[in-house]
């Protein structure tokens, strides 16, 4: 039984916004449990849906640091900085 492409792009479409509604809020947290039960059942779809979701929004951070380093404050810019490294320890950890 396979899935349409229609149906395939809904799914990912309301699981990609719920993970990145709230990070580590509730909302985040069940689709972080769908996609590992799912995982479980040997769908794997839904585990890179919540890696990309998790992933992008730090990229784009830091695309946005790089494009107006001089505009952000001094504090602006040490969040950043650290995001940037919670990010790369983040995939060193993911995909060791």
């Amino acid at each position: 039984m396979s899935v349409k492409p229609l149906s395939a792009v809904l799914f990912g479409v309301i699981m990609g916004t719920m993970g990145v509604f709230d990070f580590g809020g509730p909302v985040n947290e069940v689709v972080s449990l769908f996609a590992d039960g799912l995982l479980l059942q040997g769908i794997c779809g839904s585990e890179a849906i919540k890696i990309c979701a998790s992933m992008i929004p730090p990229f784009g951070v830091t695309l946005s640091w790089l494009m107006h380093y001089k505009k952000l404050s001094h504090s602006c810019r040490k969040i950043i900085q650290s995001l940037q490294m919670r990010q790369c320890l983040f995939h060193y950890y993911m995909y060791r």
